[in-house]
């Protein structure tokens, strides 16, 4: 199944096949957000929040064919 990735701050870092902010991904057909984000190769560890189809929600949500995700990293400023 097919999902559309938009990635903001540090989650971008080294994930192959990023085309501005986004990355189109073929992903198996039941997999978690987190799953996903592994698969495409995001740092985990940069990742503060995720929503699917503009909806917070939490890793261990599962994916459908043509799902948005949209993934957040934490803000620090000063």
């Amino acid at each position: 199944m097919k999902v559309r990735v938009k990635l903001h701050g540090e989650t971008k870092r080294g994930v192959p096949g990023l085309v501005g902010d986004y990355v189109e991904a073929s992903v198996p057909a039941g997999i978690t957000v987190t799953e996903a984000l592994r698969h495409i190769g995001v740092d985990l560890s940069e990742v503060w929040l995720s929503a699917v189809n503009s909806h917070l929600v939490k890793g261990d949500h599962h994916l459908k064919d043509g799902d948005s995700i949209e993934i957040f990293a934490p803000v620090a400023g000063g």
